[in-house]
This record gives C-alpha cells, sequence and structure tokens, in this order.
C-alpha cells in the first residue's frame, strides 16, 4: 500500500500481489500429459508418491493449473515447443502472421513464464535449457535470437523494431490496419535483428531495442 498526490488530495493506494508471478511462489509446468504419464510411472514405484504427485499436480493451486494448461495449448497452436519446456502460468505468446504458423521456436527444457509476440515478419529463437522471466515481453518484426542458457529475469522488454512509425501519417494508417483486424496490411516498422549469446544473464527491467548483440557469458545489470 502506498500513498499518491494528485490535486492535493492524499489517496492510499493498494497493489496486489499477482500470486502468478515467480515471486509470488507460482510454479511452473510441464505439459498436462507429460505430468500425468510421470504420475501414473510413479504410482507404479511408489503408489503413496504418485498419489502425492498427482495431487500436487492437478489439485492444489487449480487456478494455476488451469492457465498453464491454457498457456500449453496456446503455444503448441503458435510456437514450435519442445514438449519438455516449462511454462509459468503468465505465459503467453500471440502473433499478427496471416495464415501461416508464427516462427517462434523453443529449444528443450526452457522456462517460459513472458509474452512472445510476433509482428508480420518476425521471427524468436530461444535456445535449450534457457529462462524467460515474468513480465517479459519479447516482441519480434525482424529476428530475436536467444541463445542456450541464458537468464532473462523479470520485467524484460526486447524489442528488434520501433513498434510504431515516426511519422504520423503512417502511424494513422497503422492504427486504422490495428482497428480493422489487417494488422499485417500496417507500414512497415524500422527494424534490426537482436542476438542474445550462450550462458547469458539479463537482470531484472532491462530493455533491449533493436540492432543489439550481447555475447556470450555476458551479464547485463
Amino acid at each position: 500500500t502506498f500513498r499518491v498526490f494528485r490535486d492535493g488530495i492524499v489517496t492510499r493506494v493498494s497493489m496486489p500481489i499477482n500470486r502468478f508471478h515467480a515471486f509470488g511462489g507460482a510454479g511452473v509446468f510441464q505439459h498436462p500429459k507429460r505430468t500425468l504419464a510421470k504420475s501414473l510411472c510413479m504410482m507404479r514405484i511408489s503408489p503413496i508418491r504418485g498419489l502425492k504427485l498427482i495431487v500436487g499436480s492437478f489439485l492444489m493451486n487449480p487456478m494455476n493449473q488451469y492457465r498453464a494448461a491454457r498457456a500449453w495449448r496456446r503455444f503448441e497452436r503458435l510456437a514450435n515447443i519442445d514438449p519438455s519446456c516449462w511454462l509459468g502460468a503468465n505465459a503467453w505468446c500471440l502473433s499478427y502472421m496471416q495464415n501461416k504458423k508464427p516462427q517462434i521456436t523453443i529449444g528443450k527444457d526452457s522456462v517460459i513464464r513472458g509474452v512472445l509476440r510476433i509482428e508480420a515478419g518476425g521471427e524468436i529463437s530461444i535456445g535449450e535449457d534457457s529462462y524467460i522471466g515474468d513480465d517479459c515481453i519479447l516482441d519480434s518484426a525482424s529476428r530475436i535470437e536467444v541463445g542456450s542458457f541464458t537468464m532473462l529475469a523479470h520485467g524484460i522488454h526486447i524489442f528488434d523494431n520501433d513498434g510504431h512509425p515516426l511519422f504520423w501519417e503512417a502511424r494513422l494508417e497503422q492504427s486504422r490496419a490495428y482497428r480493422s483486424g489487417k494488422a499485417h496490411l500496417a507500414p512497415r516498422l524500422d527494424m534490426a535483428s537482436v542476438h542474445i549469446g550462450n550462458h547469458v544473464w539479463i537482470g531484472f527491467n532491462s530493455f533491449i531495442s533493436k540492432g543489439v548483440t550481447i555475447g556470450d557469458r555476458s551479464v547485463v545489470a
């Protein structure tokens, strides 16, 4: 809870803790079918441990389970994701591509808790065993490449494009295209690929803009 001063009036504002965030204690989830298969295999070895795994995976925190299952359906439809990956309850992906499966590739054992978004013509590639934290946004109109064993903390924004045109006429044309559901017809944005190497750690709330390359084993704070 904190105070906001506005027009000489003090207002007390309460910010609820997002329990689906990693810092709120929320976990990550493999594909429900994979989790169920693990539980059944465990029950053959130890029925009690197998039952605990099923209860913990499907009956505890049902809202988290529902959100994660919905995210898995979305990623399976819109991305090439390895079944060994893990998704958080806030994970999501979306695309403005028309009549084409988006170019999103996620390597094995990676953890995705943020949002991956593809503009027309964009690509996102995430290597093996990498981590994309809560409230991260990766927005690609060209190509964003994240290497293997790389960690992106929460709140990181990576844009390989300007988001909106510099000239007002083009911005008006873009907004009209978005409102009419024809985002693929919007003016092309200034863009340049982003490349992040292997074993990199990007600290929270960092912003990485178009044309940036970050070498292997780097730390961005």
